[in-house]
Protein backbone atom coordinates (compact mmCIF):
# COMPACT_ATOMS: atom_id res chain seq x y z
CA UNK A 1 0.00 0.00 0.00
CA UNK A 2 1.25 3.61 -0.62
CA UNK A 3 0.75 6.55 0.76
CA UNK A 4 -0.80 9.32 -1.26
CA UNK A 5 1.55 12.45 -1.25
CA UNK A 6 -1.14 14.99 -0.42
CA UNK A 7 -2.03 12.46 3.13
CA UNK A 8 -1.44 14.66 6.97
CA UNK A 9 -1.00 13.71 9.93
CA UNK A 10 -0.44 15.32 13.37
CA UNK A 11 2.84 15.05 14.76
CA UNK A 12 1.28 14.97 17.77
CA UNK A 13 0.08 11.09 16.85
CA UNK A 14 3.36 10.15 16.20
CA UNK A 15 4.90 10.67 19.47
CA UNK A 16 5.73 7.22 20.35
CA UNK A 17 6.07 5.82 17.50
CA UNK A 18 9.46 3.40 17.03
CA UNK A 19 11.69 4.31 14.63
CA UNK A 20 14.29 2.52 13.06
CA UNK A 21 17.47 3.16 12.03
CA UNK A 22 19.11 1.78 8.42
CA UNK A 23 21.42 0.28 10.94
CA UNK A 24 18.66 -1.58 13.27
CA UNK A 25 19.05 0.97 16.10
CA UNK A 26 15.43 1.82 17.62
CA UNK A 27 14.15 4.76 18.58
CA UNK A 28 10.99 6.12 20.65
CA UNK A 29 9.86 9.66 18.81
CA UNK A 30 9.54 11.63 22.47
CA UNK A 31 8.24 14.73 20.65
CA UNK A 32 8.77 17.48 18.32
CA UNK A 33 10.68 21.27 17.88
CA UNK A 34 11.70 23.40 15.75
CA UNK A 35 14.44 26.48 15.73
CA UNK A 36 13.39 30.27 15.84
CA UNK A 37 15.60 30.56 13.63
CA UNK A 38 14.49 28.67 11.20
CA UNK A 39 10.83 27.53 11.78
CA UNK A 40 10.84 25.84 8.68
CA UNK A 41 13.20 23.26 9.85
CA UNK A 42 11.32 20.07 12.13
CA UNK A 43 13.24 18.46 14.59
CA UNK A 44 12.07 14.85 16.01
CA UNK A 45 13.14 14.24 19.57
CA UNK A 46 14.18 10.67 19.52
CA UNK A 47 15.19 8.66 22.78
CA UNK A 48 16.87 5.22 22.29
CA UNK A 49 14.87 2.33 23.00
CA UNK A 50 16.79 0.29 24.67
CA UNK A 51 19.02 2.99 26.69
CA UNK A 52 16.60 5.70 27.53
CA UNK A 53 19.54 8.24 29.00
CA UNK A 54 20.35 8.47 25.16
CA UNK A 55 18.43 11.26 23.63
CA UNK A 56 18.63 13.13 20.67
CA UNK A 57 17.70 15.65 18.26
CA UNK A 58 17.66 14.97 14.27
CA UNK A 59 16.53 17.47 11.59
CA UNK A 60 13.27 15.78 9.70
CA UNK A 61 14.96 14.93 6.64
CA UNK A 62 17.73 13.12 7.85
CA UNK A 63 15.35 10.32 8.50
CA UNK A 64 14.55 9.76 5.32
CA UNK A 65 15.92 6.42 5.34
CA UNK A 66 14.54 5.22 8.25
CA UNK A 67 11.31 2.93 9.74
CA UNK A 68 8.50 4.31 11.15
CA UNK A 69 6.33 1.72 13.14
CA UNK A 70 2.76 4.41 14.11
CA UNK A 71 0.78 3.01 17.37
CA UNK A 72 -2.89 3.39 18.10
CA UNK A 73 -2.79 6.28 21.05
CA UNK A 74 -6.41 6.76 20.66
CA UNK A 75 -6.70 5.08 23.97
Amino acid sequence: MKLDSDSEIGLQKLVGALVINPFGGEYRITGFSVSVSDLTEVYVNIQNSMNTNDNASKKWAELSDWTIQLIDNDD
